[in-house]
């Protein structure tokens, strides 16, 4: 199961979607992802990691 941040992500942006593609066809790895959005690359995904580990940990403590 994906967290939100990423599936909303895959639903507005079509390059962040095709980047997912290619990471699972492992035509591109995750370093291709992150420099592919330049200098703010790291300190997006580091935001992004942090929002999807927060769903996560909201989803699982309500279990």
């Amino acid at each position: 199961m994906l967290p939100s941040p990423a599936v909303s992500m895959m639903r507005r942006s079509d390059r962040f979607w095709r980047h997912l593609c290619e990471i699972v066809c492992e035509e591109a790895g995750y370093d291709d992802l992150v420099r592919s959005r330049g200098p703010w690359g790291p300190p997006l995904l580091r935001l992004t990691a942090a929002l999807a580990r927060a769903v996560d940990a909201r989803r699982s403590a309500g279990r």
